[in-house]
């Protein structure tokens, strides 16, 4: 049993949900951010299980908040980080970086925007509270910067969300990724984003009163008990799988966003200013010398996670260093992150054949003609190309699967992460090597040319593509419709399986009610604000609902019919990007 009073004297804080989490079994704890945090609850690989089958709870008050408030405090945020954040909105989250003059990474936390000029860095293991308010003396900017009592839970697996609408009602199901919401349970004020630290489905909980932390706590154990829920603490198996850095670890002062696979974070062509721009522009232009990778170490079973940066080598001479390392139950193998020299970072996918009935290399030219011969011609279905490689959990053996099982699993953490009319495609919701297929997708059967990508989307087949710094990327979201429509776009497909569904909700409850101008009012009445907020998330640019005297006629009604009528202009996705750059004359006015 911990005494609840051990410690290193008053220098390192206890979170406000230290007794409880005591309570509920924590047995070791580490220091981060001048904070005590829970690291045991028994068994890793356990925790590893409740995370990614259920849910967790953590205790991660150590993710402490800078506020930054005041008339310049959007101008100021922007100065630290080379995300452009000129469309963040307030309520919503951005993960961003932290750069220092050097172009070196000093935090990779999640930003908040509470208010036109209110924010909050919810940040890793380091002092940007210092940094920040450094920066402030010296930028002429009228900012006020302060740590203020705030501290994060995050409830975090697949349960989260049922254990979210047991606490806070089903409205919670309408909080979208990477967005926020202020709420208050049973007198606890809260911020809950969907966000977290866990590569899972979660939310945190960011508590504005520390003195109601145990409080916090215990309800929601409460709610999660039939759920499974299980006290628990940051799974470092997780977040490796996941490609999930940790600060100190896998990134630091002396790595910069391009090595570290990033560049989506940093935004040199736009007019913002920040703090390393200059130096970020020189890295750039002259090319990274190492890049992160994930590694496989064939070795006997790893205990637990390296404590120290292992050295790699080639032929004798340092390359890199493995900077995480664990051993993954799932995948049966020693995983790592590493940083390695250019030259070491990339090696081509799927050279491990393991079933020669589909070891030979596939033809693009073959799989086109294929699928013309076939002659389909629907809306409701869509073919990727080539097969993947995934490893196998109960042998640990590397399979050759067909694409469509990566690309179903793609459709279904594309609709936990954001609404079911985005496209299950590209860099954001594609990334079969950032876990979008929910299973660990190693290779490809053939590494496709980008002259292979145009031939594949022209003939309707969605190619699933490896980029060097993005790993595997589904790459195209084409129906087999073959007439130009929007219908052969998949997201448009689902946008209207979806509208469909919501319209059969509505017309259902009207079936044998009287057939009059009332009853057709209440139709559309009750399916325009459906169609509003498909509208607001982005769904689509315009409706319009009928269903009056314009098209039901006596004949209609004479037959005991009603009918509606629902025009939506559908929302489409960016699919390619077309810059046309001019060289001018010098003197030239761009006013």
């Amino acid at each position: 049993m911990i005494n609840k009073n051990f410690g290193f004297g008053t220098q390192i804080r206890k979170s406000p949900y230290f007794d409880s989490t005591v309570k509920w079994g924590a047995t070791g704890f580490s220091v981060y951010n001048h904070m005590y945090i829970p690291r045991d609850f028994g068994d890793p690989e356990q925790n590893f299980w409740n995370l990614i089958e259920t849910a967790i709870l953590c205790d991660v008050a150590v993710e402490r908040q800078v506020e930054i408030t005041g008339p310049d405090a959007f101008k100021f945020i922007q100065l630290l980080t080379p995300r452009d954040l000129s469309k963040l909105s307030v309520g919503q989250c951005k993960y961003v970086l932290i750069t220092n003059a050097e172009g070196g990474v000093l935090n990779d936390p999640v930003l908040l925007r509470l208010g036109e000029n209110h924010f909050w860095l919810s940040l890793g293991d380091s002092d940007i509270l210092l940094w920040a308010q450094g920066v402030a003396i010296n930028s002429g900017l009228n900012v006020k910067i302060t740590e203020p009592d705030v501290s994060p839970l995050q409830l975090q697996g697949p349960k989260s969300a049922e254990i979210m609408i047991k606490l806070f009602g089903d409205s919670i199901k309408d909080l979208k990724y990477y967005w926020f919401r202020e709420l208050d349970l049973d007198g606890i004020p809260l911020i809950v984003s969907r966000t977290g630290w866990s590569s899972e489905f979660g939310y945190e909980l960011f508590l504005r009163d520390g003195s109601k932390g145990n409080d916090l706590y215990e309800k929601i154990m409460l709610a999660g008990k039939e759920f499974g829920l299980k006290p628990g603490h940051t799974s470092s198996i997780r977040r490796i799988e996941g490609g999930m850095l940790s600060y100190h670890a896998d990134a630091d002062i002396h790595t910069n966003p391009f090595e570290l696979g990033l560049d989506r974070l940093v935004n040199l062509d736009s007019n913002i200013n920040f703090i390393g721009k200059e130096a970020l522009k020189k890295i750039k232009d002259d090319g990274v010398k190492r890049l992160q990778v994930g590694l496989e170490i064939k070795c006997e079973k790893l205990n637990g996670p390296n404590t120290t940066f292992w050295p790699l080598k080639s032929d004798n001479k340092n390359i890199g260093k493995v900077t995480s390392a664990i051993y993954s139950p799932r995948l049966k193998k020693n995983i790592a992150l590493a940083i390695v020299d250019i030259q070491h970072a990339y090696t081509p996918a799927g050279t491990e054949d393991t079933n020669d009935a589909v070891a030979r290399r596939p033809d693009v030219t073959q799989a086109i003609s294929t699928l013309r011969a076939r002659a389909i011609n629907t809306s409701y279905a869509c073919t990727f190309f080539p097969w993947v490689t995934v490893r196998d959990s109960n042998s640990g053996r590397l399979v050759n699967v067909p694409p469509s099982v990566a690309a179903l699993g793609t459709f279904g953490s594309s609709q936990r992460s954001s609404e079911l009319w985005f496209a299950p495609a590209g860099f954001v919701r594609g990334g079969l090597s950032n876990g979008a297929a929910g299973l660990p997708v190693t290779g490809v059967k053939m590494r496709l040319t980008s002259k292979d990508r145009d031939d594949l989307y022209e003939a309707n087949i969605n190619p699933i593509a490896t980029f060097p710094n993005e790993g595997i990327v589904i790459f195209g979201q084409k129906t087999l419709q073959m007439a130009k429509s929007a219908l052969d776009r998949v997201n448009v497909r689902r946008l209207l399986l979806e509208v469909k569904r919501l319209v059969t909700a509505v017309a259902n409850k009207l079936l044998f009610e009287q057939n009059n101008s009332s009853t057709r009012a209440r139709f559309v009445n009750q399916v325009t604000p459906l169609l509003a907020l498909v509208q607001a998330q982005a769904g689509v640019e315009q409706f319009r609902v009928v269903c009056d005297d314009t098209n039901n006629n006596a004949e209609d009604i004479e037959s005991n019919k009603m009918n509606g009528r629902i025009v939506v202009v559908p929302t489409r996705a960016v699919e390619f990007i077309a810059i046309d750059f001019i060289v001018t004359n010098s003197g030239v006015s761009f006013e």
